[in-house]
């Protein structure tokens, strides 16, 4: 019951910050971290393990960082570049 409580209120917030889930960054961000919380990914060695939802927060913040932003693609010096 606690977890579908969590998961509303981030659902709520979501909705609320009105994220564009049309931009594919934000999309796969939160599919991604949707999939490591609620997978059970565990990293870590020994004594010290990172897991759930922690490693899920790590993991977008991460993706967050390094995936572009379709603005960033979409600029004339993005194709100039690329070709």
């Amino acid at each position: 019951m606690l977890y579908g409580y969590i998961a509303t209120n981030g659902l709520r917030r979501i909705q609320r910050g009105r994220v564009d889930f049309e931009n594919p960054k934000h999309a796969i961000i939160v599919s991604a971290m949707l999939v490591m919380g609620l997978g059970g990914a565990i990293w870590g060695k020994g004594m010290v393990q990172v897991s759930g939802m922690s490693m899920a927060a790590i993991f977008g913040i991460a993706l967050n960082y390094f995936v572009p932003d379709r603005s960033a693609i979409d600029t004339p010096e993005h194709h100039e570049a690329t070709k």
